[in-house]
């Protein structure tokens, strides 16, 4: 039997990460982490597969977690989804995917639905398919 997809979620709030973790629970192995350091533990720890990453943190940004994590390599083979209510602009989303390998870019507030069909597709292409950065993006804004 093939395990559960281990999804990452990395924000400041706690009450984000409680509704994220419920709302995902039943179809992935969810973990959570208000801090970059949690972050980076769970990452060395659990090697997830799909990472939902803040932009907007207090202290060590989700900016600067992507940088870190990318100068280090800890994030290969990790499908990288961000969910924030930072604004990003195509030129600052194109930029996101090119150099820090961001796979799928999700604004707050959204519906549960949106979040579950996007990790759903990123889990889907664990085995490659979606890999490529951007992938998603892709088929979401141009289509």
């Amino acid at each position: 039997m093939d395990r559960k997809t281990r999804v990452l979620v990395v924000d400041d709030s706690a009450e984000f990460l409680r509704l994220v973790a419920a709302f995902l629970g039943g179809d992935y192995e969810v973990e959570v982490a208000e801090t970059a350091e949690d972050a980076f533990a769970l990452i060395r720890l659990r090697k997830p597969d799909v990472l939902l990453l803040d932009l907007m943190m207090p202290g060590i940004s989700g900016f600067d977690i992507l940088r870190l994590l990318k100068s280090g390599q800890a994030l290969s083979g990790v499908t990288v989804m961000i969910v924030s209510a930072c604004t990003l602009d195509a030129s600052a989303r194109s930029q996101l995917i090119r150099s820090m390998g961001v796979h799928d870019i999700l604004a707050k507030p959204f519906a549960g639905s949106e979040l579950a069909g996007r990790v759903a597709a990123l889990s889907a292409g664990r085995d490659g398919a979606l890999k490529s950065p951007g992938a998603y993006l892709d088929r979401t804004y141009n289509s």
